[in-house]
């Protein structure tokens, strides 16, 4: 399955990006604009323009990190939270494509507590297959991580609530069943296999994303972590100009 893509700059791009759970491509949009690289953003499974399906078996970590390795379309991997999870998926199993890592409030996976995720994840699916468009993005939007994203720039925030209406539920619902953090499995272990540059980044009022941030840094290689100021759980939407300069100014360090 083909994913959409989204361009900024040149086709053959330095960043290939990929967004959180019931995003889109165009979630980059901002940080893009802010940026001095081209980037390519895709849509993943289920998500956005990309193909849909209703069974959690089609949304394996392994079809999706080879689906986003076999649509190389930058050499930099960079991903936001479920999609920081799947880059680092890819790195660790496709590790002669790409050059650098970028995870965006990311983490390894879950090392305790994976029952509980799971039956969060299963209510979560739950309330996806029952609920309307219009009151799951509701419900959404207060869930504690995420409502600091409120600060985002109005005219972005209003385009992505009218992308939000043409979601697929039962296909996001798959993805979460399929796909998780309930599922996922843990790679901490595997964190020195690791061999490009890594960059993370976290906003300071997401306190338990920072102190992931701060035990991936412990454990690759060769990384460098960044606290974004006044930024929640999205960072590159919340505060997408110094989110970029952070990110441009890592990449002309792999330049040198």
């Amino acid at each position: 399955m083909k994913p959409s893509l989204y361009y900024h700059g040149k086709k053959t791009s330095t960043i290939q990006a990929l967004h959180g759970f019931g995003g889109d491509g165009e979630d980059f949009v901002l940080v893009q604009t802010a940026s001095n690289f081209d980037w390519c953003a895709m849509d993943l499974l289920g998500h956005g323009a990309s193909p849909k399906s209703m069974n959690p078996d089609d949304y394996t970590v392994q079809s999706q990190a080879e689906m986003v390795s076999s649509q190389v379309h930058g050499e930099i991997v960079l991903g936001y939270s479920m999609g920081a999870r799947l880059a680092l998926q890819a790195v660790l199993q496709y590790p002669s494509i790409w050059k650098g890592l970028i995870l965006i409030s990311g983490t390894a996976g879950l090392q305790e507590g994976r029952s509980k995720r799971k039956v969060w994840d299963q209510a979560l699916a739950d309330r996806l297959q029952t609920s309307t468009r219009t009151d799951f993005w509701q419900y959404w939007s207060q869930v504690p991580i995420i409502q600091s994203q409120s600060r985002i720039e109005e005219e972005f925030r209003i385009q992505r609530e009218k992308r939000r209406q043409k979601t697929d539920l039962n296909s996001l619902a798959a993805s979460v069943l399929g796909f998780g953090a309930g599922i996922m499995p843990s790679v901490w272990h595997r964190l020195h296999e690791v061999r490009v540059p890594v960059l993370l980044i976290v906003g300071e009022e997401d306190q338990k994303y920072q102190v992931l941030a701060k035990k991936l840094d412990k454990e690759f290689l060769d990384s460098q972590l960044h606290v974004v100021a006044n930024a929640g759980h999205a960072p590159h939407m919340e505060q997408p100009t110094m989110v970029a300069n952070i990110i441009d100014g890592w990449i002309n360090t792999l330049h040198r």
